[in-house]
């Protein structure tokens, strides 16, 4: 699937890096009324505005960034007034995707006739609705931003001016803001944190379908943290030899002149420059629906005529980055990506209940029906008619204004795994344990070191990813995270090396504080 949430996940798996230290030479900006700071990178030029907003703009690929703060009666008017203050018309916005990172809504909207994109990210605190705006045109990508772009978000953080912020002091206490922030979305999410290589918490809120509450032993779409199960794939064949990370890629496929270009470490990095490119067929209700990865490539190469930057020159989320890695993959191992993860990642790990295809979850796995507003429900179907699906077999119910989704399938090389929380933890454990989990080898201890590693641009910047993660840092503590999304899928996964600590939020909705709830959980569970 050629997702509409593309660029939200991206801004939601770069969001993370807040209270990072100054890179590349970039400038703390303050707002003159104190309520809030941001980095602002070299590369950015500032725009002159009324003095009412900040504006910059990245120039190749030109993109356009807005920090906003107005005054509102709700988000959503706050929303519209953002956008009409620095000269983007509201009234011809049309949303096409939404998600969420920690207090953040994320909203995409489909380009106009003119090929003009926008995307934001708003909040609403104390009347005042607070908004980071992206847009460009047909020249750039809005699902290949600019690392310095992701990094003025990052970098965002509140004063107490901009008012107090809530936080839990107990699990009861956290567990009443969960019910609170489901009860009102009509889905459900599943929380798991582990510590030491143990489950210490565990929670569940809301429907898994309308009428049906769910539990911590329901499976949910991971969304695009399924990316790091195709590294994993990729560094396992990486160690037999078999992939040489700084290879260029054309070595493993020869068709794609581009691919002399760049390298597997390019692809895993996500600094190769690939454009978005729109697909088709990429979600499926079966296993035997799903295109296999060669039919997608050989869809999507050739209309590849150049790369949007210079290959390690910058960093930019895309899905097809993976794609690539997905078919290198299965040309060298001789394997299904799917079935090879089943057996030599799953299995060995203990995540009896995770799988890419829902018929392949094991008897007794329940899987959460993805939940979406009516108002995301034609942007929904659009997706889903591209693929061949009707209303008809894309809804399960309409209840008060909301839509349960019957469970779909993603394609697997980007976003297709489905499992429970606990089990996406096991995952994460398996990181922090130096690649073993229950004495099975996964990975090596230098492969699990490569890839939670912050890899560097060419001129030597440090840039938000390592191997497939997302790498980031809270004052003295870092972290290691990937985030999801899709029509009804918003999840988090995230560990912290110097604790032994990981926690993973799955929802089957979307804007609900995915990232909020992960950083309550992992402050409590750390506290006790």
């Amino acid at each position: 699937m050629k997702t509409a949430y593309a660029v939200l996940v991206a801004l939601a798996a770069i969001a993370v890096l807040v209270g990072c230290s100054t890179l590349g030479g970039a400038q703390m900006v303050e707002d003159p009324a104190g309520r809030f700071s941001f980095q602002v990178s070299a590369e950015l030029a500032p725009q002159p505005t009324d003095g009412s907003y900040f504006h910059y703009t990245y120039p190749a690929p030109e993109v356009q960034t807005y920090i906003v703060a107005v005054d509102a009666e709700e988000e959503n008017t706050g929303i519209s007034r953002a956008f009409d203050s620095v000269g983007i018309d509201s009234r011809e916005l049309v949303l096409a995707g939404v998600a969420s990172f920690g207090e953040w809504r994320l909203q995409r909207y489909a380009p106009g006739e003119d090929g003009q994109w926008s995307a934001i990210a708003s909040q609403y605190r104390d009347s005042t609705a607070y908004a980071f705006i992206v847009s460009g045109g047909k020249n750039s990508d809005p699902d290949s931003l600019p690392t310095p772009v992701f990094r003025m978000l990052s970098s965002f953080e509140f004063s107490s001016a901009a008012g107090e912020v809530f936080r839990p002091v107990s699990f009861a206490e956290l567990e009443e803001f969960i019910d609170t922030r489901i009860l009102s979305s009509g889905g459900s999410v599943s929380i798991a944190a582990l510590k030491d290589g143990e489950i210490v918490y565990q929670y569940a809120s809301g429907k898994r379908a309308p009428d049906t509450p769910t539990d911590t032993s329901t499976a949910y779409h991971w969304g695009s943290i399924t990316k790091l199960v195709t590294a994993t794939a990729v560094m396992q064949q990486v160690e037999l030899g078999r992939i040489d990370l700084d290879a260029s890629v054309v070595t493993y496929v020869p068709e794609f002149a581009l691919g002399s270009s760049f390298t597997v470490r390019n692809l895993l990095s996500h600094t190769t420059g690939l454009p978005d490119e729109s697909v088709t067929h990429l979600i499926s209700y079966s296993r035997s629906g799903m295109p296999s990865l060669e039919e997608v490539w050989s869809d999507y190469w050739p209309r590849v005529g150049k790369l949007v930057f210079e290959p390690g020159s910058s960093s930019a989320y895309n899905n097809f980055n993976f794609l690539l890695l997905g078919v290198l993959f299965e040309r060298v191992s001789g394997e299904e990506l799917a079935s090879y993860a089943q057996q030599h990642i799953f299995a060995p790990i203990g995540m009896d209940r995770t799988a890419h295809f829902s018929e392949d979850l094991p008897a007794g796995t329940s899987e959460a029906k993805p939940v979406i507003s009516k108002e995301m429900l034609s942007p929904a179907l659009t997706e889903l008619a591209r693929s061949g699906y009707d209303r008809e077999k894309a809804v399960a119910a309409e209840i008060d204004g909301l839509v349960y989704l019957n469970p779909y399938n993603i394609l697997p090389c980007w976003g297709g795994v489905k499992g429970t929380a606990d089990d996406a933890t096991r995952f994460a454990w398996m990181f922090l344990n130096g690649g073993e989990v229950d004495g099975n080898r996964v990975l090596d201890k230098r492969s699990v070191r490569w890839m939670m590693s912050v890899q560097k641009s060419n001129d030597g910047k440090p840039l938000p990813y390592g191997l497939g993660w997302v790498v980031g840092r809270q004052g003295r503590d870092p972290y290691v995270e990937h985030a999801g999304g899709g029509e009804g899928i918003d999840s988090l996964l995230r560990f912290y090396p110097k604790q032994n600590l990981a926690v993973a939020v799955l929802g089957s909705v979307n804007s609900y504080g995915a990232g909020t709830i992960l950083e309550f959980t992992a402050q409590l569970v750390s506290d006790r």
